[in-house]
């Protein structure tokens, strides 16, 4: 094997960690809600993960994060009160974005590891 990183076992070219101000918009009750954010750098592919850096929100629950397009992230809010929510605004994100080294169309190429 002269290269053995470009075998696509799911090696990573990349490993960012961020921290990210934002305001999500209110989120109804018992609903989920993907809202978008802008994150320089973000590629198509990327894996991407989000916690919040303050204590959690009653009645707010983080769920999936994505690269969803070129410089944007967006992430599921779940609201399990009964009531409207909106997440704390100006609220600081840890955000963890792990490149593939390995793509196709902007899709990761990780097969079963064996």
């Amino acid at each position: 094997m002269a290269n053995p990183s470009t075998i696509p076992k799911g090696n990573v070219s990349g490993n960012w960690a961020l921290s990210v101000t934002l305001s999500p918009a209110a989120i109804g009750a018992t609903t989920t809600s993907e809202q978008t954010f802008t994150v320089p750098g973000v590629q198509l592919g990327d894996l991407v993960d989000v916690y919040s850096n303050s204590a959690a929100q009653i009645g707010i629950v983080l769920g999936n994060a994505r690269a969803s397009a070129a410089n944007t992230i967006a992430i599921q809010f779940a609201n399990v009160s009964n009531g409207t929510i909106t997440p704390t605004p100006s609220t600081v994100y840890n955000v963890g974005i792990t490149r593939p080294e390995n793509t196709v169309n902007n899709v990761s190429n990780l097969t079963q590891i064996t």
